[in-house]
């Protein structure tokens, strides 16, 4: 959404201030009608062209309104209303770029001496009570859209479900009442209030949890994507205002923990994204390790609050323990020291990452096994053991966890090898594995810095191209032994070369083909004058 001009909104609040009447039935519903669209975050499309401001909103059909910026008599609506519920949802939608809709509400009933005793008037302030009040009407908002859009069709199957809330977690990031302060804020609440909501239905539902996480997989990547945006973005240091809002938070964050069953995984991501992003509270991290202390002694190995436990035990400071806790609990919850050894890498506490390391790699085929996608975890993996190798000085762990990889690993561990001039050790490990193949950019740096060891590697080429016994595989066998004759000549040993040409052509001497290919070659007529036909 482009910036709304300041001025032009200044003005047009106080325009309608003036034409709108509380008094008037008709107003009155107007802007209650309004109101209640942007909410529910119908206002969609909201851009500024030059001297005017579009937007559209969905009202059981698309409506186009359209703003001018000096003219105010020229808005139109296409639902023919001079001044009507879509223009007002649209102001409401623009107003709360700089402040909160339900604010100018009150302001515009308090300026026409109009008491409204059916809905009590919002204070705004930075009290706690304002705030928590403020945490409140999230929570509601949250569960009177999921009520509507989920609950109100009760055989709702998991893939309607995902598309379901797809369009209602949209409707939840395009409502902006929350104002700016706290409009992050409000996006990690009303997303982690939508996720304890669905976590709860999935628990309910007749269908397997592999069945929902099949078919609900992008609705709860989505949240989860929501939640890591907004609070990679939140302010720092974050205001004293969002004490009050983070204390119920924490209530539904814990929550998510009890419904464990389907996205067991995300949900403790998401756990350890707020609890070493947003909680930062002395007094909340002391209270919460003693929580998940208690409630993971009454839990079993498996539960989710095992690995909350050791995470919680990581951010304050006793590592060893945490690690403890996480491989007591079994192979399947030892992947999360990967996010812990990922944790210190941000705060740059490298030692603590090479400390973990060995407890994740003896894992790691494991994990493997049981990846979604091989290749995303290997390079999710291989970056953060690159750089434990670059600020430790310490190659073998990066070596390491690339072999307990093999063979999803065998490319990068070759390029490892390259990278680092193990340049023999990449062609011993090539010629084993037989997977994969040195490009030609490879192939001349090798052959510039240590020549020698492609030697056993073009050896092998020749044979494997004479093996094939075709005159293109000939061809192709005369070209590595032009590369053999350069490189045993760089290294002043012709007589070796000599040698071994004068072999090959005898162990040959029945392929007239091949014989004739080292003739066209010139390998003969320049190193072996005499050939037997």
């Amino acid at each position: 959404m482009n910036s709304v001009p300041s001025l032009f909104l200044h003005k047009y609040s106080d325009y309608l201030l003036e034409q709108l009447d509380p008094h008037q039935a008709e107003d009155l519903q107007k802007v209650e009608d309004g109101f209640s669209l942007y909410r529910e975050g119908m206002v969609q499309d909201l851009y500024v062209e030059k001297n005017f401001v579009m937007s559209s909103v969905f009202d059981g059909k698309k409506f186009d309104c359209l703003f001018h910026t000096h003219l105010f008599s020229l808005n139109t609506c296409n639902c023919n209303q001079r001044l009507c519920q879509h223009m007002m949802a649209s102001f409401f939608a623009m107003y709360s770029e700089t402040g909160n809709a339900e604010t100018w509400i009150n302001e515009w009933k308090l300026h026409h001496n109009f008491e409204d005793k059916a809905i009590p008037k919002t204070v705004v302030s930075n009290s706690k009570k304002a705030e928590t009040d403020l945490y409140k009407q999230w929570i509601d908002l949250t569960d009177h859209l999921f009520e509507k859009e989920i609950l109100s069709n009760k055989s709702m199957p998991p893939y309607l479900l995902n598309l379901h809330g797809l369009v209602l977690l949209k409707k939840l990031m395009n409502h902006y009442d929350a104002g700016y302060e706290f409009r992050k804020l409000f996006q990690i609440v009303v997303n982690v209030r939508l996720l304890e909501r669905l976590l709860d239905w999935f628990i309910s539902s007749r269908y397997s949890y592999q069945e929902i996480e099949d078919m609900c997989k992008q609705l709860v990547e989505a949240i989860q994507t929501n939640i890591e945006t907004e609070t990679n973005h939140l302010p720092n240091p974050l205001p004293f205002s969002y004490d009050p809002i983070c204390e119920k938070l924490r209530g539904n964050v814990r929550e998510l923990l009890f419904l464990q069953g389907a996205f067991d995984h995300v949900v403790l991501q998401i756990y350890r994204l707020l609890w070493q992003n947003l909680f930062h509270q002395k007094k909340l991290r002391k209270e919460e390790l003693a929580f998940a202390e208690k409630t993971a002694a009454k839990s079993d190995t498996k539960s989710s609050w095992r690995v909350a436990y050791s995470f919680q035990l990581l951010i304050s400071g006793q590592v060893n323990d945490a690690v403890a806790v996480i491989e007591s609990s079994g192979p399947e919850h030892s992947i999360y020291i990967l996010d812990y050894m990922d944790y210190f890498a941000k705060k740059n506490d490298w030692n603590s990452v090479k400390r973990l390391a060995p407890s994740f790699v003896q894992y790691v085929k494991t994990y493997m096994e049981q990846a979604d996608n091989p290749w995303r975890f290997i390079n999710y993996v291989d970056s953060i053991f690159e750089q434990v190798s670059e600020h430790t000085l310490s190659l073998d762990l990066q070596e390491q966890v690339l072999v307990e990889m093999l063979p999803y690993s065998r490319k990068r561990l070759a390029n490892f090898y390259f990278e680092r001039k193990k340049y023999k050790r990449m062609l011993e490990f090539i010629q084993v594995s037989g997977f994969w193949e040195p490009d030609r950019e490879q192939l001349r740096l090798i052959q510039k810095e240590s020549p020698e060891c492609l030697l056993p590697y073009y050896h092998r080429e020749v044979m494997k191209a004479i093996e094939r016994k075709n005159r293109k595989s000939y061809k192709e066998a005369v070209r590595y032994l032009k590369k053999l004759r350069t490189i045993y000549k760089k290294l002043n040993k012709e007589t070796t070369w000599e040698y071994y040409l004068e072999n090959l052509l005898e162990e040959t001497k029945r392929l007239r083909a091949f014989q004739e290919e080292c003739q066209r070659g010139k390998l003969v007529h320049v190193e072996n004058e005499a050939i037997r036909s």
